[in-house]
């Protein structure tokens, strides 16, 4: 009897103290279906007078935000810099700030390089205004480190944004007029990306406006490269062209003049182009300098195995090349040759071009590695290697 009454006591206080799950701002919802929510929402650690109720809030929200332009202006005071109300504004706001040692003030710095390099990567889409905002009193975490905070002006943000209870960086999006995306809770910097690219307009190659999930479905089969028009703008364009160089004797001899290099008029010339651009040449180090050195020689001498060919090393900006300009003997494009003649628009980093004494080219657009020179020799020399391969067996019985 006594056992009865101990559960029977004891069921009573689990139900009495049972726990409660709310969407923030919602209704009240089963456990099952809270466990079941998904990465699309943040669960949050709100004091309040029940200690048993826990939240949930989405991550991603959106609408119009009244008083955000002119809070924005605030923050350019701030900052001691012009705000341009014309182009879309990201907000990265840090909750809590807590930079009271060595390590911390590692891990803040180590943080702010990596959203350095994605708002690099952002303004190359098409330029933003950008601050980083935090509640905290700033004279606290200034002292030793001059960190580019903006204040929270009158708590702006953190009153509706729930930055109260979200204890990691969130980030809000504004476009111009009041109108914003926010993201709430750690964040990838993908999704800035992804918000920042779908205000554009797209184009196919041949200037057909398309929808931005039909471009990228484009751009993953791989013949095709991104080219950004204006700020709002971008189009595709094919990686690789073929076409004909009719003075191709005076092409070469032209080049051999403007770079002091021998060229041999009679052998394929290959171009390794660089865009000259400094986000290409961010994050390099000693190992990947010499991974790539070695690797060009590699793939030249497997190119001269086809066909003994000559090589030059062209870039519209060797002073931006940094390290990089150690991988080989890197010359400025003369007169800007390269880029006039086949990379008129803009790429990112690496290209190339095969000339061919017969007068054909070949110009590839953007990031690629040696087998695909190799490749294209092999398929417009018709060489076929399997043939190759059996002549030189053959050649060996015979000696």
């Amino acid at each position: 009897m006594r056992i009865l009454c101990f559960i029977i006591c004891l069921s009573f206080a689990c139900n009495t103290n049972a726990q409660v799950y709310k969407i923030y701002g919602a209704e009240e919802i089963s456990e099952r279906k809270f466990k079941k929510l998904t990465e699309n929402y943040v669960f949050l650690p709100i004091e309040s007078e029940n200690k048993d109720t826990l939240y949930a809030a989405q991550r991603s929200l959106s609408g119009f935000l009244e008083g955000s332009e002119r809070y924005l202006e605030l923050l350019a005071l701030q900052k001691k810099e012009a705000h341009n109300k014309h182009l879309p504004t990201l907000v990265i706001y840090f909750p809590n700030i807590h930079v009271k040692n060595q390590t911390q003030h590692a891990h803040m710095q180590e943080t702010l390089s990596r959203y350095e390099h994605t708002l690099k990567r952002l303004n190359q889409i098409s330029p933003l205004n950008t601050y980083y905002v935090t509640n905290n009193e700033l004279h606290k975490i200034r002292s030793e480190s001059n960190y580019p905070f903006q204040i929270d002006t009158h708590q702006f943000l953190k009153s509706r944004f729930l930055f109260d209870e979200i204890k990691s960086q969130s980030f809000i999006y504004f476009k111009p007029g009041g109108m914003f995306e926010a993201y709430l809770g750690e964040f990838a910097s993908v999704q800035i990306e992804e918000i920042h690219d779908n205000q554009k307009v797209y184009f196919d190659d041949q200037g057909i406006e398309i929808t931005r999930e039909v471009f990228l479905n484009l751009l993953d089969q791989g013949t095709y490269i991104d080219v950004v028009i204006n700020e709002n703008e971008k189009k595709l364009t094919p990686r690789l062209n073929r076409g004909e160089i009719k003075n191709m004797k005076e092409f070469y001899q032209y080049l051999s003049q403007h770079t002091e290099t021998t060229l041999e008029e009679d052998q394929p010339l290959i171009i390794r182009y660089n865009s000259g651009m400094i986000d290409c040449t961010d994050n390099v180090d000693k190992i990947l300098i010499n991974g790539a050195k070695k690797d060009i020689l590699t793939w030249n001498k497997k190119i001269n195995k086809l066909n003994q060919s000559n090589f030059l090393y062209l870039s519209s900006a060797l002073e931006n090349m940094g390290k990089w300009v150690n991988t080989a003997d890197w010359k400025m494009d003369p007169e800007n040759t390269m880029k006039s003649t086949f990379f008129p628009e803009h790429y990112l980093c690496g290209s190339f071009v095969i000339l061919f004494p017969d007068t054909t080219y070949y110009a590839y657009k953007g990031e690629y590695w040696g087998k695909q020179i190799v490749d294209l020799m092999k398929e417009h020399l018709q060489i076929d290697e399997k043939k190759e391969g059996n002549k030189r067996k053959r050649k060996k019985r015979e000696k």
